[in-house]
């Protein structure tokens, strides 16, 4: 006993633990070294924490030659044939006790059969990763065998007796047809979110549905512009190539028929060619000039002013659909010179250009962000969805919520698995509008610009001059920006997302999900394997040694997952195999449950005490030298009795420490769900320097795997982790703020624009007044560009850098 100890003492040295020596207690410590008192009751005593390597080297020199000559073991290989019984063959993969430390002199043991079904008996086995991995592959294939034969047989009709058989003419049948099966879209009834008090956290799954007839299912034909399966991939990506190439070829065709038009304006301005170019007292050929080079610009544009017009049909209004108005307002201006005899008259087809220029602009910046998005969604890695619902409607996350939030209006998020996102294209042409928005900056300078013309008519008595100031006032008044400050916010996200491997469908999504305020994580997002820390532990009583404690430990926190399961895993080194705990019941601060015929229970001396458990008087002895604050007590006890005491140090991971603040600003509250009796909002607090920001959601089911969602309509996903989606979350907040600021900009535009064609209108339309307006539009294009992109992309370089 003496040799044992001090053999404990000195590994115990090795590894720089201090384990002082006082009356017969040992005490295995971590950071802390202190003298415990000896107690006149039952007296604690700990074993130092063996990695297990020995069994492992004993099981590794029994393959040494030199040592199976001195057994008297003679090899024999797999294939031969062993002529002398006596001879034992060595088996490679044959099991050795956890115990197994003889010296060399000892005798081969007996071979004894257990029966591994038995539960109260725990194999413990040490195997490689490749074992392991072949165990698992031939328990599937026990499985698939026995669902197999569960299935039932067709059954086989006798062919009908035929009394007095006729010989008949062969008839050739046709041959039947093929029919094409594809994976019908999950309509939304058969979709639904399960609740985390019943369910996983993170999981949503959907409802078993009715195969519709073979008549009636979706094909997927070249007429089917939907992504359906994954056979469709790179054709949508061609597609969006294609897309691509039209809108860049008819943006530079755009912008050269406007370099077209600055060159005519230029040269009527300073007065190198006049308004009748082609000579015989036509001038009003330099304003049917600009309205030709004007409507190229037009047509330039077509498929963007129709798609704004579907929108309008759909009672939405885009802010793409502005070049339409202004180019009516054109041709009617352009008219009015035509039928007049003017000699002289502003040419406005430039400021039309930098109105529709945007709109081409915006629609690249709104294909390269979808873009970017289905490429994202294609990959084949298994993905998270980011999921979106009202608080009132999940009852348990309202009430561990406690009024922090409005359930009326709260929103919280949360994310499953999913293999396949559904409605791609139906998700992202929905785009984000405000009517009342656009209603105010478009619609007050088209009736100001009217009022304006009308005053402009009875000062001057012409109507080329009413028509010239109203135009003026709705092209100078109406900011170009407002198109294309939507689609660039939108295009900058999706890169800024990308930094967290994660992605929006569709420019409204950032818009619906600036709502959320709650965003559920799960205990192992916030606790790291390497930041929940066993920091001491005492056995007490003849309850077993350290190993089977710990094994218990395993096998119970196995059940519930947590950041307790990872921690004790690893002080075992995960290489001993163990059954999962049976019949375990979770309550808020502590967790029992049956282990290899033993019911252990693991919690808080309040749970102990609620449960008829003493504890030892030795147990109860006042520590000193440690913060609880931080440091959490735990006791476990087998079969009624208390039999280990464990300190547990808790501290956030360093990923969720730095996004803190960053919730904190967007508003977001995390809920955490748990199953640990030690994780409490108390402790979240303490960790949090008292910000009570946090809650904690107790879960009373065992861990389950996690369900996988073959198909989902989604809007946002990650192929990161919770603190990704809750990034995406922060974005969605970010990008909202910014399209808030955009929107006061572009009112602040509208009236400065106004007011400066009101005044240039009054002092006079000069030449080269219109080539100075058209410059603010074209400034204020580049500069909302700038900002937009410094906003969204520099602060996510710093993310990646740091």
């Amino acid at each position: 006993m003496n040799n044992e100890k001090d053999n404990l003492i000195n590994d115990a040295e090795e590894i720089g633990l201090g384990i002082p020596e006082d009356d017969g207690v040992l005490v295995l410590e971590g950071e802390y070294s202190e003298e415990l008192p000896a107690d006149e009751g039952e007296t604690p005593r700990t074993t130092y924490m063996p990695r297990f390597t020995e069994a492992s080297e004993q099981y590794r020199r029994k393959g040494d030659a030199k040592i199976r000559e001195r057994l008297g073991i003679k090899y024999v290989p797999e294939k031969e044939t062993v002529e002398n019984p006596d001879e034992i063959k060595l088996d490679p993969t044959a099991e050795f006790d956890a115990d197994f430390a003889g010296t060399v002199d000892a005798k081969e043991p007996e071979n004894v059969a257990v029966d591994e079904s038995d539960e109260s008996i725990s194999v413990f086995k040490f195997s490689s990763p490749e074992d392991e991995l072949e165990a698992e592959a031939a328990k599937e294939r026990e499985e698939i065998k026995k669902l197999l034969a569960t299935q039932p047989k067709p059954e086989v009709k006798p062919e009908p007796i035929v009394e007095d058989p006729v010989q008949e003419e062969l008839v050739e049948e046709p041959a039947p047809e093929e029919k094409e099966y594809t994976i019908p879209d999950p309509d939304k009834d058969d979709f639904e979110v399960y609740d985390f008090g019943d369910k996983t956290v993170g999981q949503q799954s959907v409802k078993k549905s009715v195969e519709a007839p073979a008549d009636t299912k979706r094909k997927n034909t070249i007429k089917d512009r939907e992504f359906n399966t994954m056979t469709q991939r790179d054709s949508i990506k061609d597609r969006f190539l294609d897309s691509l190439i039209s809108i860049k070829i008819r943006s530079a065709s755009a912008i050269v028929f406007t370099l077209a038009m600055l060159v005519v304006e230029l040269l009527s301005a300073t007065k190198v060619i006049s308004f009748d170019l082609f000579g015989g007292g036509n001038h009003y050929t330099v304003g049917l000039v600009d309205f030709l080079l004007a409507t190229c610009v037009f047509i330039m544009t077509l498929p963007e002013i129709v798609r704004a017009m579907k929108h309008l049909f759909g009672k939405k209004v885009l802010p793409d659909l502005l070049p339409l108005p202004a180019f009516l307002l054109l041709g009617i201006y352009t008219l009015t010179v035509c039928l007049s005899y003017e000699k002289s008259y502003p040419l406005l087809g430039l400021l039309f250009a930098l109105l529709a220029i945007p709109t081409l602009s915006g629609a690249l910046y709104r294909t390269k962000g979808d873009f970017v998005a289905f490429k994202k969604i294609s990959q084949l890695d298994e993905k998270q969805v980011i999921d979106i619902q009202n608080t009132r409607e999940l009852p348990a996350e309202n009430k561990a919520l406690d009024g922090a939030v409005d359930e009326y209006r709260s929103k919280l998020s949360r994310t499953f698995n999913a293999g396949f996102i559904s409605d791609f294209f139906k998700n992202s042409s929905v785009e984000s509008s405000s009517p009342k928005h656009i209603a105010t900056i478009y619609g007050v300078p088209f009736a100001i610009g009217f009022v304006s013309g009308v005053i402009a008519f009875f000062l001057s008595w012409s109507f080329v001059t009413a028509m010239s100031v109203f135009a003026f006032v709705v092209m100078i008044g109406c900011p170009a920006f407002a198109i294309l400050a939507g689609k660039s916010a939108y295009f900058y996200s999706q890169r800024a997302a990308l930094l967290s491997d994660s992605t929006a469908i569709g420019e409204d999504a950032y818009k619906k999900f600036s709502a959320v305020d709650v965003f559920a994580f799960d205990d192992t997002d916030i606790f790291g394997q390497d930041d929940v820390n066993l920091k001491r532990f005492m056995l007490y009583g003849d309850r077993g040694n350290m190993d089977k404690v710990m094994r218990q430990m395993c096998a119970l926190f196995a059940a519930v997952g947590g950041p307790l399961d990872g921690m004790f895993s690893e002080i075992i080194d995960n290489r001993v195999r163990h059954k999962t705990a049976t019949k375990v019941i979770i309550e808020d601060d502590g967790i029992c449950g049956d282990v290899a015929g033993h019911k252990i229970c693991v919690g808080s001396e309040d749970y102990m005490h609620r449960n008829g458990i003493a504890i030892p008087s030795a147990a109860v002895t006042r520590d000193t030298g440690m913060s609880f604050d931080t440091i959490k007590v735990m006791y476990a006890a087998e079969d009624g009795e208390v039999n280990a005491k464990f300190y547990i140090r808790y501290s956030f991971s360093e990923e969720f420490t730095m996004m803190i603040p960053a919730l904190r600003d967007a508003g977001i509250i995390p809920l955490i769900y748990t199953r640990d009796p030690n994780i409490s909002s108390e402790l979240l607090a303490t960790l949090t320097a008292g910000n009570d920001n946090m809650r904690v959601m107790k879960i009373y089911k065992t861990l389950e795997d996690a369900e996988t969602v073959g198909r989902a309509d989604a809007r946002m996903i990650t192929y990161g982790d919770k603190l990704d989606a809750a990034g995406m979350i922060v974005l969605a907040k970010k990008n909202n703020r910014f399209s808030l600021h955009v929107k006061f900009a572009e009112i602040v535009a509208m009236g400065f624009g106004v007011a400066i064609a009101i005044l240039l209108s009054i002092i006079g339309l000069g030449r080269y007044t219109l080539l100075i307006a058209a410059l603010w539009q074209l400034i204020s294009c580049f500069a909302i560009n700038l900002i937009t992109k410094s906003n969204f992309l520099n602060e996510g370089k710093k993310k990646d850098e740091e």
